[in-house]
């Protein structure tokens, strides 16, 4: 496996992949809320150097099998804390 190792926000790109899955959510009748810790901003680690697609993945995995155990209607919470 080659992992591919970027700079990037953890807040950002959990933004995004939860935006991928809008439709899904509204289709199911889930309410996703998403939360970014209060001091996040002050935090050193607000920036990560990971792959970002592979984390993107494991991201995307988490909230499909999260829907695929939810009972409609519900709520998913996405938290980042550092």
């Amino acid at each position: 496996m080659v992992l591919n190792p970027s700079i990037f926000e953890p807040r950002d790109l959990c933004a995004t992949v939860l935006k991928m899955f809008d439709a899904v959510f509204q289709a199911e009748d889930i309410i996703i809320e998403y939360s970014v810790a209060e001091d996040f901003d002050d935090c050193s680690g607000r920036f990560v150097e990971a792959d970002s697609s592979r984390l993107s993945q494991i991201i995307i995995n988490l909230i499909t099998n999260a829907i695929k155990v939810l009972t409609k209607p519900s709520k998913m919470t996405a938290r980042i804390n550092f």
